[in-house]
C-alpha cells in the first residue's frame, strides 16, 4: 500500500490537475484585443486548443495588424501634406 500511495504522489494522480487562468478563453480573447499579436504567445501555448484554429487564429491577427498599419501609414501621410499646405497657406498670408 506503501508503494502506491509513494507512486500517486510522485506523478500527482491523485490531485485535480490546475487549470492556468492565463489559458481561459476569455483572458486570450482579451488579450488579442488588447495587445493584437502581442498575445499570440498565450494562445499557442494553450494546450486544449486545434492547431487549426491556431494557426486561422493567428493569420486572420496578423492580417488585420497589417491591415491597421498600412491605415496607419496612409493617414499620417495625408497629414503631414496637410500640414505642409497649411503651412504654405500661412506663409503666403503673413507676405
Amino acid at each position: 500500500m506503501e508503494k502506491i500511495e509513494k507512486e500517486s504522489f510522485l506523478n500527482n494522480s491523485g490531485q485535480k490537475k490546475e487549470r492556468k487562468w492565463y489559458f481561459s478563453p476569455g483572458v486570450i480573447c482579451l488579450a488579442i484585443l488588447a495587445g493584437g499579436p502581442l498575445a499570440l504567445p498565450l494562445l499557442w501555448f494553450r494546450p486544449k486548443t486545434n492547431v487549426f484554429l491556431k494557426v486561422a487564429l493567428s493569420l486572420i491577427v496578423m492580417g488585420f495588424t497589417a491591415f491597421i498599419t498600412m491605415e496607419t501609414i496612409g493617414i499620417y501621410k495625408s497629414v503631414i501634406i496637410r500640414c505642409e499646405e497649411l503651412s504654405q497657406v500661412a506663409g503666403s498670408a503673413r507676405k
